[in-house]
C-alpha cells in the first residue's frame, strides 16, 4: 500500500513537472507577446493552481509597511511610532531589496500606520512609482481626507486603487469612529475622484467599513451609499 502511494505521489510530481516544463516553454516561445510581468504572473496563477511549494516565479504581491502620522483618532486603531516612510526610504531601503520582485508583481500595497498620503512631499512620491512600475497596481489605504486634486490627479495616471476607510455613510458616526469632522469634504473629495478617472483602473476605488459594535447597524445602508455614490467596491 505504501510503495503504491509513494508511486502514485512519484507520477504525480513527474506530471505537475512536466506541465511546469510545457509552460515555460510557451511562454518563453512568446516572449514578444508578453512582458516579464504577464510572464511571471501566469507562472505564479499556474504554479498556485497546482498546489506547487517551491515556486520558480516570484510573488504576485508585495506590501510595503509605508508608514505616517495621522489626523484621525479611529475608535478601533492600535496605532504605533514605527519609522516613517519617505521616497528616499522607498529608493534606500525597499526598492534594492525588491527591484527584481516588484516589477514582476500584479499589485504592490503600500499601506501602514497613519496615513501615507498626509506625507511632504506625496506628489513628488507618487509620480516616481507612476513612472517606475506604470503597470503595477499601487495599493493605497487612505481616509480620504488628503484626497486632494493634485493627489487625485496623480492617481489617475497609472494602474492604482485607492481604498477609502470610510465605515459610515453619514457624518454623525463617521466623527464617533473616527474623530473626524470632514464627512462631506471627504465625500466631495471621492466624487471628484470619480470624476476624473478615465477608467476603472486608474484608479479602481474601495470604500472600507471595519465593523464594530458602534457601526454594524449601518452596514446596509453604507452600501447603498456606496452603490449610490458610484465607487468600485466595498469591503
Amino acid at each position: 500500500m505504501a510503495t503504491n502511494l509513494r508511486e502514485r505521489q512519484e507520477k504525480i510530481r513527474e506530471v505537475k513537472e512536466n506541465l511546469i516544463t510545457s509552460v515555460n516553454k510557451r511562454i518563453a516561445e512568446k516572449v514578444s507577446d508578453f512582458s516579464d510581468r504577464e510572464k511571471n504572473i501566469m507562472l505564479n496563477d499556474f504554479e498556485y493552481s497546482l498546489g506547487k511549494i517551491i515556486l520558480e516565479s516570484t510573488p504576485e504581491g508585495v506590501g510595503v509597511g509605508a508608514h505616517y502620522h495621522c489626523n484621525a483618532k479611529c475608535v478601533f486603531c492600535l496605532g504605533g511610532k514605527p519609522k516613517l516612510f519617505s521616497l528616499e526610504r522607498y529608493k534606500e531601503f525597499f526598492e534594492p531589496r525588491l527591484n527584481s520582485i516588484i516589477p514582476k508583481a500584479r499589485y504592490i500595497s503600500f499601506c501602514g500606520f497613519g496615513e501615507l498620503l498626509l506625507m511632504p512631499g506625496i506628489e513628488k512620491f507618487l509620480d516616481y512609482i507612476n513612472g517606475k512600475i506604470p503597470n503595477t497596481n499601487k495599493i493605497f489605504t487612505t481616509n480620504g481626507f488628503p484626497l486632494s486634486s493634485d493627489v487625485a490627479n496623480l492617481l489617475t495616471k497609472s494602474k492604482s486603487v485607492a481604498e477609502v476607510s470610510l465605515h459610515a455613510d453619514h457624518s454623525e458616526l463617521h466623527r464617533l469612529l473616527t474623530g473626524m469632522n470632514m464627512f462631506e469634504q471627504i465625500v466631495s473629495q471621492v466624487k471628484e475622484l470619480l470624476r476624473l478617472r478615465k477608467n476603472k483602473v486608474s484608479p479602481h476605488i474601495s470604500l472600507i467599513f471595519i465593523v464594530t459594535t458602534l457601526n454594524v447597524e449601518n452596514l446596509p445602508e453604507f452600501v447603498k451609499f456606496a452603490a449610490n455614490l458610484g465607487v468600485d467596491e466595498v469591503f
